[in-house]
């Protein structure tokens, strides 16, 4: 018995179907290339922003040193004339409530006393002439400032001194040394010139 080729023959035959593979790697560099693009874009963008507020940072800043220097600059005291002032040598006599510009002679000093007749006084001397000259002499060495209540007009002869000063209830006064100091040669030419200045001294007396 043949075997049925004809059967065989007509019976369609089959091919299996290919699986179509799909390449993502296309895809793949197009999205890294997005993402590196929106970076650079963000940085970008980031940068200017920093650049821009450093802009505005570098020209604010003027403005307020402007507004700060103002402030300085005003002063109450002028730094010179409080300087001049301060180095001004002045001699204070706190007791007597006056004071006098020693410029001529800035070593002049004074030693208080209250004398006899109950009068307030300052034993004028330096230290250089006090080696030859004790302020507790019974002479001044460069002479004595008086403060005396009342008038001086009012006060008997003997005056005490030259009138430098008469105020409401007081006056001031000067009497210059009766005689040379020290017998010392020395000594004596030195009372003899500092007294000299002393007496121009006086002239700038004035109250405290």
């Amino acid at each position: 018995m043949e075997p049925n080729v004809q059967g065989a023959v007509n019976q369609p035959v089959t091919t299996p179907t290919a699986v179509k593979q799909v390449n993502f790697l296309p895809m793949i560099i197009v999205g890294i290339v997005m993402l590196l693009l929106g970076l650079g874009g963000g940085y970008l963008l980031f940068a200017n922003k920093t650049q821009v507020k450093q802009t505005e940072t570098t020209q604010v800043s003027p403005t307020v040193t402007q507004q700060a220097n103002p402030t300085s600059s005003v002063s109450p005291t002028n730094p010179t004339a409080a300087s001049e002032k301060s180095s001004s040598p002045f001699l204070e006599i706190t007791e007597l409530n006056v004071k006098l510009n020693i410029s001529q002679l800035t070593g002049l000093t004074y030693k208080y006393k209250i004398n006899s007749t109950g009068d307030k006084t300052a034993i004028l001397y330096t230290p250089d002439l006090a080696v030859y000259c004790s302020p507790d002499a019974a002479d001044a060495p460069l002479g004595v400032i008086f403060k005396i209540n009342g008038q001086y007009s009012d006060i008997p002869l003997p005056k005490p001194g030259e009138l430098l000063k008469q105020a409401a209830s007081y006056f001031i006064s000067y009497r210059p040394p009766q005689q040379q100091c020290t017998n010392n040669s020395t000594g004596g030419q030195l009372q003899g010139e500092q007294e000299q200045k002393v007496k121009s001294i006086l002239t700038s007396l004035e109250s405290l």
